[in-house]
């Protein structure tokens, strides 16, 4: 395939960024990040990362020996994560919610909470696939879902016996009766895939379908990206990948429509200079 029949792009840096920073003293006050985004054509739905200052006490994070080790020679990042929502009419300008969207209100969130969301809309439902970073610091995907946007049930775990699986989402469309999912891991550098026949109870496949490139643009590491898009063409994921010097870059793979696992082609060169959470077309424009 041409690169021109299945890409899209290319993409401008915009002159105004950042178009949000952290602010206030409380829950975002340290960092804003990672974001999902939707939209209905007339509005986008940001719902994204934020990490307060403060975090949560250490005896409650730690375990006694960590504690004293942490006293002595501070390396914890102490912010806790929580989703935040933000919206906007022209994809520059963000307003956002006053309160946090989501926190840190489970088991398995508690204490370093909950970042790294992706949105997909399938029929009348929004699934949010985010991380939830629990005591042993490890990773997991989570899921959550809402009618409006506003109102969220968490159903749990994704994967409650891998403790590695870090940002991922789903495809909207499924393929031989099975919905699928890309998703990162913290403990291999590359994506990987899972299926659900229900969208509830979700299966892992152990091998890895993206992975780093020898002497290429991408063969430090694969981190998940945007949430992928069906297109005519194939099933179209936007990874990321950090350069020498961690710059991330961005990227695109192919993948089959009838096979998600199959490979069809990917990006000789980046895209874009940045880390890609999410891409939205909105008002003629890729954003």
């Amino acid at each position: 395939l041409k690169a021109s029949s299945w890409t899209i792009g290319p993409f401008e840096p915009f002159l105004g960024n950042p178009v949000m920073q952290p602010m206030g003293a409380l829950w975002q006050s340290k960092a804003v990040y990672d974001p999902a985004v939707w939209t209905d054509g007339n509005m986008i739905w940001m719902i994204y990362t934020a990490q307060d200052s403060t975090g949560p006490p250490l005896e409650k994070a730690l375990s006694p020996e960590l504690q004293a080790e942490e006293k002595q020679h501070p390396k914890v990042d102490r912010g806790v994560s929580t989703l935040g929502m933000a919206r906007s009419f022209d994809g520059f300008n963000f307003e956002r919610d006053a309160q946090s969207l989501l926190r840190n209100s489970e088991n398995y969130e508690n204490p370093w909470g909950l970042e790294s969301p992706r949105i997909t809309r399938i029929g009348s439902t929004y699934y949010l696939t985010y991380t939830a970073v629990g005591a042993d610091s490890l990773p997991r995907l989570a899921l959550a879902t809402s009618a409006d946007l506003k109102r969220w049930q968490k159903l749990g775990l994704m994967f409650p016996n891998i403790p590695w699986a870090a940002a991922g989402a789903i495809v909207p469309t499924p393929t031989n009766g099975l919905y699928w999912m890309y998703f990162s891991s913290s403990q291999n550098p590359s994506i990987f895939l899972a299926y659900s026949p229900d969208l509830t109870v979700w299966t892992a496949i152990d091998n890895a379908i993206l992975a780093p490139r020898n002497s290429h643009w991408d063969s430090a590491a694969i981190e998940f990206g945007a949430p992928p898009l069906f297109t005519s063409r194939g099933i179209l994921l936007v990874y990321n990948s950090p350069s020498a010097t961690s710059q991330y870059r961005a990227g695109y793979a192919l993948f089959s429509l009838d096979d998600p696992s199959k490979l069809l082609v990917r990006s000789s060169e980046p895209i874009v200079d940045y880390f890609v959470s999410s891409l939205v077309h909105f008002q003629d424009h890729w954003l």
